[in-house]
C-alpha cells in the first residue's frame, strides 16, 4: 500500500501571490479615489486638476494608496499644483486660515479681467475637495478592495495547491 502526499507547501510562493494581488487591488482602489478627486476639483482649476497623483506604497501592515497633488506640475507664473490645491481645498483671504483680505503686494490696486479694479479681495471659499471625494468614492473603493482580497485568497490557494 502506498500513500500519496501533497507537494510541500511553498509559503513564499503563496505569500508572494497574496502580496501581488493586494498591491493590485490597492492600486485599483486608489485609481477610484484619484478619479473622484479630479471630479470634485473645480473645472477651471487648470493644471491643479491634472496635477493630482496616485502613489501606492508598502507598509508593514499592507499597502497604502495615497492621492495627493504634486509640486512638479507648475503654472507659468511658478505656482505649483500643490499650492493651488491647498488654496482650493482650504480657502484663501477672509475664508482661509489667516482670515485677512488679500491685498496687492506691489502697486496700489488689483487690475482684474474685464477692466475691474480692486484695493482688496475677500478670497476664495474653501471647497473641501478631498473630504467630498472621500465620501463619494468610499463605498466603491471598499467594494474593489473586497474583490481584490477574494482574488488574492484564490491566488494564494492556487500557489499552495499547485494550480489544481
Amino acid at each position: 500500500m502506498s500513500v500519496v502526499l501533497p507537494p510541500p507547501l511553498h509559503i513564499k510562493t503563496a505569500l508572494g501571490a497574496f502580496d501581488e494581488h493586494a498591491r493590485i487591488s490597492a492600486r485599483a482602489a486608489g485609481t477610484i479615489g484619484l478619479a473622484a478627486v479630479r471630479r470634485t476639483m473645480p473645472a477651471r482649476s487648470g493644471r491643479a486638476r491634472r496635477g493630482q497623483r496616485l502613489t501606492v506604497r508598502r507598509t508593514p501592515t499592507g499597502y497604502i494608496s495615497d492621492v495627493a497633488p504634486t509640486s512638479r506640475v507648475k503654472y507659468p507664473n511658478g505656482v505649483t499644483a500643490k499650492q493651488v490645491t491647498r488654496w482650493v481645498d482650504r480657502g484663501t483671504g477672509i475664508h482661509g486660515p489667516r482670515h485677512q483680505p488679500i491685498r496687492p503686494r506691489k502697486g496700489g490696486v488689483f487690475r482684474l479681467p474685464g477692466g475691474f479694479v480692486a484695493n482688496e479681495l475677500p478670497g476664495q471659499r474653501p471647497q473641501h475637495v478631498y473630504s467630498r471625494a472621500q465620501t463619494s468614492s468610499q463605498a466603491l473603493a471598499q467594494r474593489t478592495l473586497m474583490l481584490g482580497a477574494r482574488k488574492a485568497a484564490r491566488a494564494a490557494e492556487r500557489a499552495i495547491t499547485g494550480g489544481r
